[in-house]
């Protein structure tokens, strides 16, 4: 199949080697098949003595799976293999062996993926060292400013919330607290400024944690991440209502700027 000779073939099963020598197409094959099966099956009681070929056990090359005379088997999975199919690996033991190129192209594999984490963790740690360089010292007990993205806010609130540097961590970042509690996520020195005057104190922030939006949501002079509007047909008196329900007076963009009870 797509011109490469099949790895696998029929010399494994139980077909006699003179039936698979006249075999063609697949046809033939299961005729062959089918007729084992038959001489297989109980004759008056008794059933028919096949005959086993007591053909020698060869060894197959796990890489290039043709016979392999040689005693090299990989380490990995004990498995024969040439000698041109094999590499010389030093385990973590320091002790030499052979394994096939299979498992040793995987071993190399998982080896660079290892390296690449490794180098992306370390310039990870650079870049941030470099960015906190660029920014004024914070410690505990700072007042900072936390900018809110435009999708955890209101348009007509402010684009940014107090809170006060509660802890730092070894890694460099630090854990933020506001007077509605603290704030789930870590942030390092360039997500935040730091404000001249101590505008909050930490025996403000209680002991709960939040996120930001909801931050958001409670310092809001709206109704939190986007404005609340109903459609309702009728005067807005009941609790089909969606502004009813919760407590908000109708606005203008509330059923298409029709008159109501509840304004």
């Amino acid at each position: 199949m797509f011109g490469c000779a099949a790895r696998n073939g029929l010399s494994t099963t139980a077909i006699p080697k003179e039936a698979l020598n006249s075999l063609v197409d697949e046809d033939q094959l299961q005729n062959t098949l089918t007729a084992m099966n038959v001489s297989s099956q109980p004759d008056n009681g008794k059933v028919v003595e096949q005959t086993v070929l007591n053909n020698p056990i060869t060894k197959v090359c796990v890489v290039c799976l043709k016979e392999c005379s040689e005693d090299i088997v990989c380490f990995k999975y004990m498995e024969p293999v040439h000698i041109s199919c094999s590499e010389d690996y030093v385990s973590e033991d320091e002790v030499e062996q052979k394994i096939c190129k299979l498992c040793f192209n995987e071993l190399n594999v998982q080896r660079e993926r290892e390296k690449s984490k490794k180098c992306l963790e370390i310039q990870a740690k650079k870049i941030k060292l470099m960015s906190d360089k660029s920014h004024s010292e914070a410690s505990v007990g700072f007042t900072v400013r936390i900018p809110v993205p435009e999708v955890d806010r209101e348009k007509g609130d402010t684009k940014s919330i107090l809170a006060i540097i509660i802890r730092n961590t070894e890694e460099g970042f630090f854990q933020l607290g506001t007077r509605n509690g603290r704030i789930k996520q870590l942030y390092s020195r360039s997500q935040f400024s730091v404000c001249e005057q101590e505008l909050i104190k930490i025996e403000e922030v209680p002991d709960v944690e939040i996120s930001l939006r909801s931050v958001a949501t409670a310092q809001s002079l709206g109704t939190g991440q986007g404005f609340k509007k109903c459609s309702s047909i009728t005067q807005c008196v009941n609790k089909k209502c969606f502004c009813f329900r919760n407590n908000v007076l109708c606005n203008s963009k509330c059923h298409f700027s029709n008159p109501c009870s509840n304004k």
